[in-house]
């Protein structure tokens, strides 16, 4: 028997087996012969499983939002407010505006610490505040005892002495080791 004829009855016989396979309807167990409308995957569209989940849903108004500047126009107080799930910018007021936020109360101070503000969006009322920055673990806070004030004499206004020359702060200078292979930094 030639390899051809060997071949030709191969594939006779896997068709003689995949043909009845065929013939039988999909079932309940199958569900990936099932056939496909949009409709099904209507709550992957509303929530993607790849998205990181967002804390929009459960969180509070301070945890959501931080406020980022105010102003005073004609007498109304407008908020401006920062959005950490969407990194949107707002301006809020008394007046809802597109999203329904609402600004109820402001206690406005020239200290950003204690300066807050009460919001209601939808049915959730929260008080916002400034976002205070990270403190950079990286650099050391120098005490202030270390660092000596430099005071210099007031230049007097006279025609014979020229002006005084300040000395210049002293700098530190941090040298990193060559990396073997790398020409040096000019």
């Amino acid at each position: 028997m030639t390899f051809t004829q060997r071949l030709v009855i191969f594939c006779s016989l896997v068709a003689s087996v995949v043909a009845p396979c065929r013939a039988v309807a999909p079932t309940e167990s199958e569900p990936w012969l099932l056939e496909r409308n949009v409709e099904t995957f209507q709550a992957l569209f509303s929530r993607s499983p790849f998205s990181l989940p967002t804390i929009e849903e459960s969180s509070s108004l301070s945890d959501r939002y931080m406020l980022t500047g105010a102003m005073v126009v004609d007498g109304e107080p407008l908020v401006f407010i920062f959005d950490r799930t969407t990194q949107v910018r707002q301006m809020i007021s008394k007046a809802p505006n597109a999203q329904g936020i609402v600004l109820i109360d402001y206690l406005p101070d020239p200290n950003s610490q204690i300066f807050r503000a009460t919001i209601r969006a939808g049915s959730e009322i929260g008080t916002i505040a400034f976002s205070q920055p990270a403190q950079d673990s990286t650099q050391t806070p120098v005490p202030q005892a270390a660092v000596a004030p430099q005071v210099a004499p007031v230049p007097t206004m006279s025609n014979s002495a020229p002006p005084q020359q300040f000395p210049s702060p002293q700098r530190r200078v941090i040298r990193r080791a060559i990396i073997s292979g790398q020409p040096p930094a000019p």
